[in-house]
């Protein structure tokens, strides 16, 4: 993990993202809830992150990279198309995700963001919906 870790800062450090942020979230696809964990950088268009996602219930464990691209600013609101590339820990299934976000930002640190988003895994669609709140760091001006 941490050379996963490694190479990913080396990715992000060479294509101009310059701020930080995380992110923490629940989702719901299905009945089943999930739980989530986004670090990563961004810039005034795109966002790219390193996501860890736990199912509970069927004691399933993604990591994954997940890319945002910014559609639409309207004052504090924001709307961005996003993409994952996610694999399962165990069985080292792939389960890419394609979706959307939308994320309000209340101040200068803090965004509650609300998703949907549409995910292949083991053969099965899944339609899936989350809440999450973003954390941003070393904000530039």
């Amino acid at each position: 993990m941490k050379k996963l870790l490694v190479l990913f800062s080396l990715l992000i450090s060479s294509v101009g993202f310059s701020q930080k942020y995380a992110s923490v979230g629940a989702g719901l696809s299905e009945g089943t809830v999930s739980y989530g964990v986004e670090v990563g950088v961004f810039n005034d268009k795109r966002w790219s992150a390193l996501t860890f996602d736990h199912i509970p219930s069927t004691k399933e464990m993604f990591v994954g990279f997940k890319y945002y691209r910014k559609v639409v600013t309207i004052e504090f609101f924001e709307a961005y198309l996003a993409g994952a590339t996610k694999v399962e820990t165990k069985k080292f299934s792939l389960a890419p995700e394609i979706g959307t976000a939308f994320v309000f930002n209340i101040n200068e640190h803090w965004a509650p963001q609300y998703g949907l988003a549409f995910s292949l895994y083991k053969g099965y669609g899944y339609f899936s919906q989350s809440i999450g709140i973003n954390y941003f760091f070393n904000l530039k001006k």
